[in-house]
């Protein structure tokens, strides 16, 4: 059920944020990446410059998660591919996917998957690819289109 674990078992490296103590004491049992305890929202992210491969953006509610999106320094960096969770089937308010979907559109993203789901009730994440720094037939490839749930896996090599 982890993006970050799986690419790491393909070699990714990476680091990750995490708020709750006991939450990185299981991280670095069992993942070999870094871990950072802190309070995402209060992170520094003015150190990321250049190009990133992966973006997973992933806390709760769904209005901490934006805010953290919006945080980070898109003039001075771009991201291969991203992973917004947008957590829709919780969010009480109903605007938080909208308002993700417009701010990364906005920046020259592609929404390739939305609504990824582990059944038809709860749409949970969407899937983004800058178009520049990802080859046009893996896009294709992985595109869905429009907002259906999508609980299929999809293989991407």
């Amino acid at each position: 059920g982890s993006n970050t674990a799986l690419l790491e078992e393909w070699g990714w490296k990476g680091t990750s944020l995490e708020i709750l103590e006991h939450e990185v004491e299981k991280f670095k049992q069992h993942r070999k990446n870094e871990i950072i305890l802190c309070d995402a929202t209060k992170f520094d992210y003015s150190i990321l410059k250049g190009h990133i491969d992966y973006l997973q953006v992933d806390c709760e509610p769904p209005a901490t998660t934006y805010e953290i999106l919006t945080m980070l320094p898109w003039d001075q960096c771009t991201f291969g591919v991203i992973t917004y969770e947008h957590d829709y089937y919780t969010d009480v308010s109903k605007l938080y996917r909208d308002k993700s979907r417009n701010f990364l559109l906005s920046r020259g993203y592609l929404l390739v998957a939305s609504n990824i789901s582990p059944n038809d009730n709860c749409p949970y994440e969407d899937w983004y690819v800058h178009p520049k720094l990802v080859n046009i037939d893996i896009i294709n490839k992985i595109k869905i289109i429009g907002n259906e749930i999508s609980n299929e896996e999809l293989e991407l090599f």
